[in-house]
């Protein structure tokens, strides 16, 4: 198997996890901008694979109010493995009512419950505020430091433990994919 960020690699991962023995967590920050995600949900319906898609109110290059947005969602919430979550800026974890807010609006687009959400680059902050008051309000986080199982993310397009094929089948894992990092013919598309 050639390891990189292909479709057709993700994909052969897909064929990995769903024979597998192993429970494993897939889970995709949207970051930066949403390509791609039509042809992992398309990927992961076939398969019936369960993954979870984190959308962030602050990105720069895309709108979670927007056309296009509101119909990838959409179209998640028409999949019965598939479910979407929010990603949460750092900064507001101090502002409890904002981040309520967005989880009732993203609810609103989504048509079903909002049960999880994710920090975005949780390294780089503390991430103890407000935790108990989301987890009060049925919203558990899930990613680094707060997952089942191993832990492999391809951040930065970077998989700093080697490519998750390299993990699936071994171990109980979560995975954290970025749609914008994968590619369709050659790496150089989505820059």
């Amino acid at each position: 198997m050639n390891c990189n960020f292909s479709i057709k690699h993700y994909e052969e991962c897909l064929q990995r996890i769903k024979y597998s023995n192993t429970k494993n967590i897939l889970i995709h920050d949207v970051d930066i901008w949403c390509n791609n995600i039509n042809d992992f949900i398309e990927l992961e319906k076939n398969y019936e694979v369960n993954a979870l898609y984190f959308f962030r109110f602050h990105s720069l290059n895309y709108n979670i109010l927007s056309y296009e947005v509101i119909k990838i969602i959409e179209k998640i919430s028409n999949i019965k493995n598939i479910n979407i979550g929010l990603h949460i800026e750092p900064f507001y974890l101090k502002d409890f009512d904002i981040l309520l807010d967005q989880k009732n609006i993203l609810q609103k687009i989504f048509k079903r419950p909002i049960e999880y959400y994710s920090v975005h680059e949780p390294t780089k902050f503390p991430a103890k505020y407000n935790l108990d008051s989301l987890h009060n309000n049925g919203v558990k986080r899930i990613g680094y430091g707060f997952c089942e199982g191993k832990y492999v993310s391809d951040s930065s397009s970077n998989w700093r433990e080697g490519c998750m094929c390299n993990h699936i089948g071994k171990q109980d894992l979560t995975i954290l994919t970025h749609t914008n990092w994968w590619y369709k013919e050659y790496a150089g598309e989505n820059y």
